[in-house]
């Protein structure tokens, strides 16, 4: 009698979806569009991007849906020619029963300032966001930390970013590092806000882990013998923590 009783359920479950279904089909044949919702879901970070400007876009590419029949809106094409926007990073479009079509998109966010004192990189002075792609010309109020050094594009993009990552997820290190300084070798220094030491990571692979092993010695040795002790800590070597002290 369950197995019935489950049947018949299943059954009824699947007919109403497949009539939800053409019903919803064949009133978005006849239906336009009546409203339009345009979110920018990180705007609470930054205002690169308002919704103003998504509508100007959409209406100058004659893709601003409101008025068109719902069946005619393209929402791929309007999500592609979102991306194209130097500052949006993810966009997400689709409709409602009641006619309305929702625009969703998420800003690119720097997570790094490069100042850069390679002569061969075409750019001096700007932004990178979680990619690792530079944003130019922004005016970004939030306190992100600061790469000097030499740095080309391509290092920014292969080690800096993941570190400007990192930096913006962990609250303790994000407020620790003030300065990351790139060497002419492609060795990074750190430069902390507490402490009048230099942190030497070595090469930019597992800082993480580097990071993680410096957490240790504040937790264990800075904590009792003083953050001015040191001038210099190496955290080069994966076994050990080399310390220059401070005369």
């Amino acid at each position: 009698m369950k197995k019935i009783l489950k049947f018949i359920v299943g059954i009824l479950l699947i007919s109403y979806i497949v009539f939800a279904a053409v019903k919803w089909s064949s009133k978005e044949d006849t239906a336009t569009c009546s409203r339009v919702v345009i979110a920018v879901v990180d705007s609470a970070k930054a205002a690169f991007i308002a919704p103003g400007d998504v509508q100007t876009l959409l209406e100058r590419k004659h893709l601003y849906p409101e008025g068109l029949p719902m069946n005619k809106i393209d929402l791929n094409e309007i999500e592609r020619t979102l991306l194209n926007h130097p500052f949006i990073l993810e966009a997400q479009c689709y409709k409602t029963p009641s006619g309305a079509v929702h625009v969703n998109v998420s800003q690119r966010l720097p997570v790094m300032r490069i100042m850069s004192l390679d002569a061969k990189s075409p750019m001096k002075d700007y932004f990178i966001d979680g990619q690792g792609k530079p944003l130019k010309q922004v005016d970004y109020p939030a306190d992100v930390v600061v790469a000097t050094g030499h740095i080309t594009p391509q290092y920014a993009e292969h080690h800096l970013a993941q570190m400007g990552r990192f930096l913006q997820r962990n609250d303790f290190w994000n407020s620790q590092i003030e300065q990351i300084h790139v060497l002419s070798d492609s060795t990074v220094e750190l430069v902390p806000r507490v402490g009048n030491h230099v942190v030497y990571l070595g090469s930019a692979a597992d800082f993480e882990k580097k990071l993680s092993r410096l957490a240790v010695f504040y937790k264990k040795v800075l904590n009792k013998v003083g953050w001015n002790k040191y001038t210099r800590i190496n955290l080069e070597y994966a076994n050990q923590i080399v310390c220059t002290k401070n005369e």
